[in-house]
């Protein structure tokens, strides 16, 4: 009922100012504009994707992406680069001798080995502060790659609250801010 009475205020408001042509189509719009607003942009927040077995999550995203509990992890857990390599695998078109190797463990990893491996050179870990717009998580995501797979240099990504991470490596595929 509320978002009728909206619906019809916004179409009166704009029924002076607006071509008839555009006012007959203005109600659909609203509608349209309302529902995906209120129904659809509470699952944007979601990212997570439905499965069967591990091959759904492979044809869904990437080899290295496995079913846990009816939802698909994380291709890039072990690697980025790791990751697209192995991909390159799968379609029969990889040409370098050798697999990058996984990448370098940070203090977000549970599990030594098995997704990471241990720096040889003893670096400190480094923090990279993140906000909570996309183009610095992304850029921040650009950095902990480089940084963990290429110079072997442990980092994390530091939010600023304990109980909120968005690591690109997460095994759920999942960022909060």
């Amino acid at each position: 009922m509320v978002l009728h009475q909206n619906q019809t205020h916004l179409v009166s408001s704009f029924s002076q100012s607006t071509p008839s042509s555009v006012h007959s189509h203005l109600p659909t719009a609203c509608s349209k504009t309302i529902f995906a607003i209120v129904f659809l942009l509470p699952l944007c927040c979601y990212a997570v994707v439905p499965c069967n077995m591990t091959l759904d999550c492979e044809i869904i995203f990437l080899v290295g992406s496995t079913c846990v509990d009816n939802k698909c992890t994380n291709p890039f857990a072990s690697g980025c680069l790791r990751t697209l390599e192995l991909q390159k695998i799968r379609n029969g078109t990889f040409e370098s001798q050798s697999l990058p190797p996984r990448r370098i463990c940070n203090s977000d990893d549970n599990e030594t080995g098995k997704l990471c491996s241990i720096s040889q050179f003893d670096y400190p870990e480094i923090r990279i502060a993140n906000q909570n717009w996309e183009s610095p998580m992304f850029l921040s995501w650009i950095m902990q790659i480089y940084l963990s797979e290429r110079l072997e240099v442990p980092s994390t990504i530091e939010t600023g609250f304990d109980d909120k991470g968005s690591s690109f490596y997460d095994i759920d595929d999942s960022f909060t801010y």
